[in-house]
């Protein structure tokens, strides 16, 4: 069993939906090609609620630290695309080792791939960092934990981890090859029909050169994606969800 989470989203004193389109992705594509691992997405905000308290947000935790205990994955994949979920991210990590420390982590997303030294700095609890684009890596990680291996003993392209207090981290590699990508798979949700609203991603990348946003650091140039994908992936959003 491989989770990954899509973890709460804190803006501004309240706490904001989060959709896990990037889950969706990576976890299409290991499941395309790893077809007996089990995976399964997990939303907080949509599968445990919304929290509007400090005793709301303990019951989250609660419920989803209940599921995990039974579930008992090999490993746990997070997501953190924004600096408003990466405090969130370092509790729901030290909150899972306090409990199963055996249990391999490791985060993607925007924030982790730029500020992973933060990370690090703020917690032991991550195994794992993955940089730049999921799939590649995320995919050789559970490779590798399904054969019961440590991927940081692998040395994964675009993973940075943590030793002894020392950062290692291993080449950079090539973007990913948007022709290779997986239609997306709901079933990966635990409530596709749940999702009044589910983002899609046309392309990967921005035409425009803003100063303040990270996408240009991630990926400098935009890239359509294929055709054919789009036409999968819409035809099968109307089938199963809403």
């Amino acid at each position: 069993m491989i989770l990954l989470i899509e973890p709460l989203s804190k803006n501004v004193g309240m706490y904001v939906p989060a959709y896990p389109l990037p889950l969706l992705e990576i976890g299409s594509f290991i499941k395309a090609n790893l077809p007996e691992a089990d995976i399964r997405i997990i939303s907080l905000p949509m599968d445990y609620g919304l929290p509007l308290s400090r005793a709301a947000k303990n019951r989250v935790y609660r419920e989803l630290m209940q599921d995990i205990l039974e579930l008992k994955p090999k490993g746990i994949g997070i997501s953190c695309t924004a600096i408003s979920q990466a405090e969130e991210v370092v509790d729901l990590c030290n909150l899972i080792k306090a409990k199963i420390p055996e249990t391999f982590i490791f985060l993607g997303g925007y924030f982790p791939t730029i500020y992973y030294e933060e990370i690090f700095s703020r917690t032991s609890s991550v195994d794992l960092v993955v940089v730049g684009e999921g799939e590649i890596p995320a995919l050789q990680i559970i490779e590798l934990l399904e054969k019961g291996e440590d991927p940081k003993s692998a040395r994964i392209p675009s993973t940075v981890w943590q030793r002894n207090g020392h950062i290692h981290a291993t080449p950079k590699d090539r973007r990913f090859d948007l022709k290779k990508k997986a239609c997306l798979d709901l079933s990966l949700l635990t409530s596709p029909k749940a999702y009044g609203v589910l983002p899609y991603a046309f392309s990967r990348g921005c035409p425009h050169k803003c100063s303040f946003c990270l996408e240009d650091l991630i990926r400098p140039t935009r890239r359509k994606e294929p055709i054919d994908i789009i036409r999968k992936d819409l035809t099968n959003l109307l089938e199963q969800s809403n």
